[in-house]
């Protein structure tokens, strides 16, 4: 039996490379560190320094308040480091006054402060034993300190146990609410008439009567759809056209259902 010419051997296998993880994971991290520590050394510098010392507060959006009481009601402080600042506490200090609906604080780097304020928009005051600023959600607002000058109607006819005074909150009374309504829809619908609006005033049970700034003539009108009521009395006033007006009428009384009763000043 013959034997083969040569014998098996042995081959080792091929070596594969050793990865060298630790080293590789550490020098993508050393960066890194290196730059955290540069912006920590950087914000500990701009803290030690007037860099980001506040200096400059932007307001924008604000009529009734004035910027001083803005800048009081959020508790800022000149000189005070920007990066210090509570803005989440200012914002809610700002919300938390009648006036504001809604602001928004935010930095403005190196050294100033943006406050942009939207405020409530009065329609019209309310004399509730004290004189009061109503926005068209029913929101008592209390007179401004500063000088508040604005050609607005007035209500009349409440009381302070019915309305319920509450600064900064929506009144529950409906009627009060029902008033402000008519002179809403008279301002979208009737712009030229509801300029010549000088007072609305609560009778009972949702009546009222509106009072012409020239003349006073007394318009009264029944409870709910303001709406209607407005157009009757419009389309009545154009009728008129140029020979007579609202301040030749005694009164005006829409109380009464497809009819409108008026009794001239001379009759």
């Amino acid at each position: 039996m013959n034997e083969p010419l040569t014998k098996p051997q042995n081959i080792p296998a091929e070596s594969t490379p050793k990865k060298n993880t630790p080293h590789l994971f550490f020098w993508l991290v050393l960066p890194l560190i290196g730059l955290a520590i540069v912006v920590r050394l950087a914000l500990n510098w701009c803290t030690y320094t007037d860099f980001l010392k506040l200096s400059r507060i932007n307001i924008a959006g604000n009529h009734l308040m004035t910027k001083a009481d803005i800048i009081k009601t959020a508790r800022f402080n000149f000189n005070t480091n920007l990066l210090k600042i509570d803005l989440l506490g200012a914002r809610e200090r700002l919300e938390s006054q009648p006036y504001i609906r809604a602001a928004i604080v935010s930095r403005h780097f190196p050294n100033q402060v943006d406050i942009l304020i939207k405020e409530r928009i009065p329609v019209c005051f309310v004399n509730i034993n004290k004189l009061y600023l109503v926005d068209s959600e029913g929101v008592i607002l209390p007179l401004p300190s500063a000088n508040f000058k604005a050609n607005l109607p007035i209500i009349t006819g409440f009381d302070s146990n019915s309305v319920r005074i509450k600064l900064g909150s929506r009144s529950p009374n409906r009627y009060l609410l029902e008033g402000i309504k008519l002179l809403q829809v008279a301002a979208q619908r009737t712009p030229a008439f509801y300029a010549e609006i000088s007072e609305i005033h609560y009778l009972q049970d949702g009546e009222f009567i509106l009072y012409t700034l020239n003349g006073g003539t007394p318009i009264f009108l029944r409870r709910g759809n303001p709406e209607k009521q407005l157009d009757i009395l419009v389309r009545f006033q154009a009728t008129l056209r140029d020979k007579r007006s609202l301040t030749d009428y005694q009164y005006i009384d829409l109380r009464w259902d497809k009819q409108i009763i008026a009794k001239e000043r001379n009759s």
